[in-house]
């Protein structure tokens, strides 16, 4: 599946798209606009037809969901002390 496709199926499934500069953790938008007015299918389709490389990220809160991001091993191993 191409890029385009996997945002357009996370748009479908209601997560708020947010596309990433390639190789980074920079969106390639204006993000903070997307809590209050997500990208629509055509806005995705247009934004992934010109870059269609960008990556992918989700603004979890948009299905009310809650991410923990442990980046190394210590700290998954201190969160997972931790699990209830």
């Amino acid at each position: 599946m191409s890029m385009l496709e996997h945002a357009l199926e996370y748009a479908r499934l209601g997560y708020t798209v947010v596309p990433m500069i390639p190789k980074t953790k920079r969106p390639s938008v204006k993000w903070r606009e997307l809590k209050m007015k997500p990208m629509s299918i055509e806005d995705l389709t247009a934004h992934y037809t010109k870059r269609p490389n960008d990556n992918i990220a989700i603004i979890p809160a948009s299905r009310g969901m809650l991410v923990v991001d442990a980046d190394t091993s210590v700290s998954y191993t201190h969160l997972r002390a931790h699990e209830t």
